[in-house]
């Protein structure tokens, strides 16, 4: 019989915890700049031989299509299972990635501020890509739906857009839907988002 997914035995690390704290952000916005926020990690400097940094994440490239998956399921230790979140977010039908399309840094000043230029450290930049996106913007495209209380139970749908509106994909079922439809339920069963770039 298949027991579902096994419970970690610690919780995971704090870039995870960023993401998955859908109690403290109430928009997939605030979910993202929370992801991205620079975090404080212990990091031993060379140059000033400081033992805390701040790290910054962003993309080096952005993607044609995005895929967000929203951590819908938390630990539960005492009963060793994983719960259901179903906390509402806001999603958006638009998206833009124009503050998240730079380089990572790391700049020790947690304990002394007068070495931050000489500690600032920035992985080198890409030669310049012909190829590269010049829009930063995305529409949602798709959203999978989570429906059930446990990660080992319940039953996934897909509300995706198409040319001529949104559609419902139930196991063999496909349905025409309204937007609002698609959308209404997404706030508290998305599980994984599908935006694609604007050209």
């Amino acid at each position: 019989a298949d027991e579902g997914p096994k419970v970690p035995q610690k919780l995971p690390g704090s870039g995870v915890e960023r993401l998955s704290n859908l109690s403290k952000r109430k928009s997939l916005r605030q979910l993202l700049d929370g992801f991205f926020a620079p975090s404080e990690v212990d990091y031993k400097c060379e140059k000033c031989s400081n033992t805390k940094a701040l790290v910054s994440s962003s993309f080096e490239s952005l993607p044609r299509i995005l895929i967000l998956h929203l951590k819908r399921f938390r630990p539960n230790f005492e009963k060793m299972t994983y719960e259901k979140r179903s906390d509402a977010v806001e999603i958006p039908e638009n998206l833009s990635l124009e503050d998240k399309n730079d380089w990572s840094c790391h700049i020790c000043t947690l304990n002394n501020p007068a070495t931050a230029e000489k500690c600032t450290v920035c992985q080198t930049p890409r030669a310049i890509d012909v190829d590269s996106p010049s829009s930063s913007s995305y529409k949602l495209n798709a959203v999978v739906l989570h429906q059930g209380s446990a990660a080992a139970a319940g039953h996934y749908v897909s509300n995706v857009k198409e040319k001529a509106g949104w559609k419902r994909y139930n196991d063999s079922r496909v349905t025409s839907i309204g937007k609002v439809e698609a959308l209404s339920k997404a706030k508290t069963q998305a599980y994984l988002l599908f935006f694609v770039r604007t050209s």
